[in-house]
């Protein structure tokens, strides 16, 4: 059985978390391993994995959540499906623990099978949203606060039942409320048609006052904020998905693919495969 280090699954050794989602039509399969420096929080998107676990092996379905715990061995094998997952650092947990209790983490770690959760239904769609602002947030200042918060309510839900709180976390930023609230709603899923126009139309405001507000508290035009959002969004995906170029970059509002090829390079100074064998995780290049 490999074991995993930490320096694996971290873009740096300070990384807060690191964080990727998998997807396979076909049949896919990661070799039993163990974790070193690290624990896992694993939550299906869509499908259904089967989790080799300590032995056993417990079928994970769309909506499930489930945490792999540094002394755990586990393979993941399985078909039409799409997952995500969060690794967290030793310390990190062990700071949870001292928040929560010595009581309530043991029963989170004494059983001999790591615990399942399903989400509520009527949550699903929330909690999800949630992921996306950790997975987006990853090399923001707001990464480590986002991720306590995080598992706080996702380790509680998974001993003490279905979560409290069912609101997506959102960002701090510098500015306005009305700032605050416009650059939370910019997610992956709107920035494909989202342009200068439709931030304006969201925020209520005037083409001129959002480019004001811009300039004063994010430090570019709302257009080139856009522009770069894509690009580092692409990078991003590119790094911690298995997801195929050209999904990836129609998804984000490029429909050229060409183009999209000519803007990463001259951002990141090398192609979207160069940078993804560069920075992606050997389960994700494969």
């Amino acid at each position: 059985m490999r074991v995993i280090p930490a320096s694996e699954v971290f873009a740096r050794p300070d990384s807060p978390y690191g964080m990727h989602e998998m997807g396979s039509d076909g049949d896919w399969r990661y070799a039993e391993h163990g974790h070193d420096g690290f624990g896992e929080v694993l939550y299906v998107l869509a499908g259904a994995i089967d989790n080799h676990v300590n032995g056993g092996v417990r079928r994970l379905r769309s909506g499930e959540l489930t945490v792999i715990r540094q002394g755990d061995r586990h393979a993941l094998r399985g078909s039409g499906f799409r997952f995500c997952n969060v690794n967290v650092p030793a310390a990190t947990w062990r700071a949870l623990g001292g928040y929560l209790g010595a009581p309530t983490m043991q029963r989170l770690l004494k059983p001999a099978d790591p615990p399942v959760r399903a989400v509520p239904e009527g949550e699903r769609p929330a909690f999800e949203q949630r992921l996306g602002a950790l997975f987006a947030a990853q090399d923001s200042p707001q990464a480590d606060a986002l991720l306590r918060r995080f598992l706080v309510d996702a380790v509680v839900g998974l001993i003490a039942g279905p979560s409290t709180s069912a609101r997506a976390a959102v960002p701090p930023a510098d500015g306005p409320a009305w700032l605050v609230d416009l650059l939370a709603e910019v997610d992956d899923r709107r920035l494909a048609t989202m342009g200068a126009a439709t931030l304006a139309r969201l925020a209520g405001k005037s083409h001129e006052h959002l480019a004001r507000t811009f300039r004063a508290h994010v430090g570019d035009t709302p257009t080139r904020w856009l522009h770069r959002l894509r690009l580092e969004r692409a990078a991003l995906r590119l790094s911690h998905t298995n997801h195929a170029i050209v999904d990836i970059a129609l998804a984000l509002g490029f429909a050229n693919l060409g183009y999209f090829y000519r803007l990463f390079k001259r951002r990141f100074g090398m192609p979207p495969h160069a940078y993804r064998r560069l920075h992606a995780p050997a389960a994700l290049r494969a």
